[in-house]
């Protein structure tokens, strides 16, 4: 059950700080200078990003490449 318990935090953690790399989740602050102590940040996640990133997945995935075209339409030597 641990195991399990640490591959899903794990596995969270490897989405959230993939995301923050793909440009998912912007974080910002506002660039006021606040009079009282508190900070305030702003998370925010962009769906366009994120459907713009899996559509050009799906297409990079879907793709043949020349290298692959090559390997199938070549005949085997023997």
């Amino acid at each position: 059950m641990r195991i399990l318990f640490a591959g899903v935090i794990l596995f969270d953690i490897l989405v959230i700080g993939g995301g923050f790399l793909q440009g998912w989740f912007p974080l910002s602050s506002p660039s006021a200078v606040v009079e009282h102590s508190e900070d305030n940040f702003n998370l925010e996640v962009d769906t366009g990003k994120t459907k713009e990133d899996t559509v050009m997945s799906k297409l990079v995935t879907a793709a043949p490449t020349d290298k692959d075209a090559d390997y199938v339409t070549e005949p085997i030597a023997r």
